[in-house]
């Protein structure tokens, strides 16, 4: 009986031992914030590395890029009539003009070749989509989602194929996610820039490719949804509706060709 009490004694001051010890090194442990940089530099710092080595693969991509995307000449082209002054022949072509407009601006700007400037064009419109992504996969999921989401869309191949040539797909997936993270966000959050946000990126990028037009759809539906009584759900329907409006002469504007 004794050596019973004494087990159970013994047993119990080395429990107590145990949690004064995790107790301690719990106390003595440096919080996050202590140990490293402050959460919202340690952001900026993380985004800053994964938006230069996701514009870094796409510009080493186009570096081994021999033949360029079977629509690139026509782009090229369309630039050049822009920078021409021949706006109504480009306003007419079947494809939406804001991706050779914007390659025309840039070739002006920064004295570069309009096919230099259709690839610079091309990679930010792929580092766009990687931060659209993250910001829409931070606010739905949290941080280590959106991180995990970023990689996935800086790394992978078929995302680095797309934003690393002369075609538009990689501008269109930059301007449309960034809207749609500024909707997923605006959802959460309730904010008359976030609307403000998403209305333009609605309506940039269905200027880029007609597929936009999707995002002002859903963006007033879920507006709407909110109900009218929200000033920031009205103004935000209202915003996605003028997008929607002044983006629609592009689309209607007269072919040469008929």
């Amino acid at each position: 009986m004794n050596s019973r009490v004494l087990l159970s004694q013994t047993l119990k001051r080395r429990a107590e031992h145990i949690v004064t010890v995790d107790d301690r090194r719990e106390a003595s442990a440096p919080s996050p914030s202590e140990s490293g940089l402050p959460a919202g530099l340690r952001i900026t710092v993380g985004l800053g590395i994964l938006l230069g080595v996701s514009a870094w693969l796409r510009l080493q991509a186009w570096q081994h890029t021999h033949v360029i995307f079977n629509d690139g000449p026509i782009f090229l082209a369309l630039a050049e009539a822009i920078a021409d002054g021949r706006w109504e022949a480009v306003l007419g072509h079947p494809f939406h003009p804001l991706y050779p407009a914007l390659v025309a601006a840039v070739s002006s700007v920064f004295g570069v070749g309009f096919e230099t400037a259709a690839i610079w064009v091309s990679v930010l419109g792929g580092v766009l989509s990687v931060l659209g992504l993250f910001c829409a996969a931070k606010s739905a999921f949290g941080d280590e989602i959106a991180w995990m989401t970023g990689w996935v869309v800086a790394l992978h191949p078929w995302a680095i194929d797309f934003s690393s040539d002369v075609m538009s797909d990689g501008l269109y997936a930059g301007l449309f996610l960034m809207g749609f993270a500024a909707l997923s966000e605006w959802n959460e959050r309730p904010r008359l820039l976030l609307a403000i946000g998403c209305g333009i990126g609605a309506g940039l990028s269905y200027l880029v490719r007609p597929e936009g037009l999707g995002l002002c759809a859903v963006a007033i539906v879920v507006f709407a949804a909110r109900g009218w009584r929200d000033a920031s759900a009205r103004l935000g329907a209202f915003v996605s509706a003028t997008a929607l409006v002044l983006a629609w002469p592009f689309y209607t504007f007269p072919s040469p060709r008929d």
